[in-house]
């Protein structure tokens, strides 16, 4: 008896609107018509009642927006990966707290850039990523002798990103090599493949830093609220 294998996609999530889609798309395949027409036939299951599994594997590859193609089964939604160092970094126009609007390919015409991805509002201000931001404030001067342009990205909700991030950053005072974006309903942290599903979860604490080419030159992703760079860290890689 044939075999496959069904690989659960790692970032599929419990939509209904998805599975819904995934039943009404994956139904019409010739393949799924054929298991689901066979096991509607009486004298199939009693020639051979181990082809019965096959309503449950069918039922679980519709669910997770699985589709046969090309003789293999694939997802029908690509997962977002984060920039890995080689390639290119999405562009983004992100603003800051009075509305001025800042553009990835701009910002790099004066030199690498920093981007270090904040945990934004998740039910409460980050503690980890306060402290991250006030080591990287403090050590502003070894930015600025390399040139660099360091970008913190704050997301949030549209509604709550601008009143959440001004409580963050209270009594905090930004060089001019520094700038505090916003990233309202989590456009730049999902571009990024950083966002974090989970219960008083937004995204992955991380770390980039891209050239003048607009390349990834150094990347950290913490799958924890821990794991952050350090300025130094960050310094050290700069002047390589």
């Amino acid at each position: 008896m044939s075999q496959f294998t069904v690989a659960v996609h790692p970032k599929s999530h419990n939509s209904a609107v998805r599975v819904e889609n995934a039943v009404s798309h994956a139904a019409k395949r010739p393949i799924f018509k054929t298991l689901f027409q066979t096991q509607q036939h009486d004298n199939f299951q009693k020639a051979n009642p181990m082809n019965r599994i096959h309503i449950p594997l069918t039922l679980l590859a519709i669910a997770c927006g699985l589709f046969w193609t090309g003789g293999e089964l694939r997802s029908e939604e690509k997962e977002t990966k984060p920039p890995a160092v080689g390639k290119k970094a999405p562009d983004f126009e992100l603003p800051t707290l009075d509305g001025k609007k800042h553009k990835l390919s701009k910002l790099i015409e004066e030199g690498p850039v920093v981007v270090v991805m904040l945990r934004g509002f998740p039910t409460y201000q980050c503690p980890l990523c306060s402290r991250q931001m006030t080591e990287f404030l403090n050590a502003a001067k070894g930015f600025n002798e390399q040139k660099t342009t360091v970008v913190f990205v704050y997301p949030d909700n549209k509604d709550g990103v601008a009143k959440h991030a001004q409580e963050f950053i209270k009594g905090k005072k930004f060089p001019p090599n520094f700038l505090f974006l916003l990233d309202p309903d989590f456009a730049f942290t999902n571009a990024y493949g950083l966002r974090w599903e989970g219960e008083k979860e937004t995204s992955y604490p991380s770390t980039f830093i891209i050239d003048g080419d607009q390349k990834v030159t150094f990347a950290k992703i913490s799958r924890s609220h821990g794991g952050r760079t350090k300025a130094k860290e960050i310094i050290a890689e700069l002047g390589k």
